[in-house]
């Protein structure tokens, strides 16, 4: 636990020097050609630093970049080792394109209940947080949700995989719910298969 604390300490402290330096580093919004240049040299450098993608190292300067000018009291209590590391990149993530005053109210209620909820409860709660204050806002964020789906597939181990589907959660739970009440109708006239081996079977 406590090695656990000190990985969290160390992302704030790196998070701090990141922040720093991207401020000496000229904005690519606007600029010259030079300045994208020295934008994107900075980001590749971040990326052999953390050995990432540049994608992945742009995302973490922005969180940075995030946590510094803006949740400072998030960075408070990752400095004190108190926050977990993944609750504190949920609760930025969630404030991206929120109105100031949004990110603002998410600091002073959120940022210690943020220590103890599960990520899930971050991101409701930073919802709540946001409808109450920008409703238009929220409502803009809930529209272009709706339009993105995804499908994706991990190789597992042993001949196994994975695959999640992500979308708008209505038809999702349309489908759960009809595979689950075709598996226990499947079980109770006699099918010996288990309940999630008959909705695999199912939905495939």
């Amino acid at each position: 636990a406590g090695s656990v604390r000190v990985e969290w300490q160390r992302y704030a402290e790196q998070a701090v020097l990141t922040a720093g330096l991207a401020a000496e580093v000229p904005a690519p919004d606007g600029g010259d050609w030079r300045h994208r240049l020295s934008w994107s040299s900075f980001v590749r450098e971040i990326a052999v630093a953390r050995r990432c993608s540049d994608q992945a190292a742009g995302k973490e300067i922005y969180l940075a970049v995030a946590l510094v000018r803006t949740h400072t009291r998030t960075l408070s209590l990752l400095q004190a080792g108190v926050l977990p590391l993944w609750n504190a990149k949920v609760l930025i993530e969630e404030c991206v394109g929120c109105d100031p005053a949004v990110a603002a109210a998410v600091e002073v209620e959120l940022a210690e209940l943020a220590c103890q909820l599960t990520p899930g409860r971050i991101r409701t709660a930073v919802r709540k947080i946001e409808l109450r204050l920008d409703a238009d806002a929220a409502a803009a964020r809930s529209a272009k949700a709706a339009t993105a789906r995804g499908v994706r597939f991990y190789a597992d181990a042993d001949d196994q995989a994975t695959m999640v589907l992500s979308g708008p959660a209505l038809p999702l739970v349309q489908f759960y719910d009809a595979v689950t009440a075709s598996a226990r109708a499947a079980r109770a006239a006699g099918d010996p298969r288990g309940l999630d081996a008959l909705r695999f079977d199912l939905a495939v």
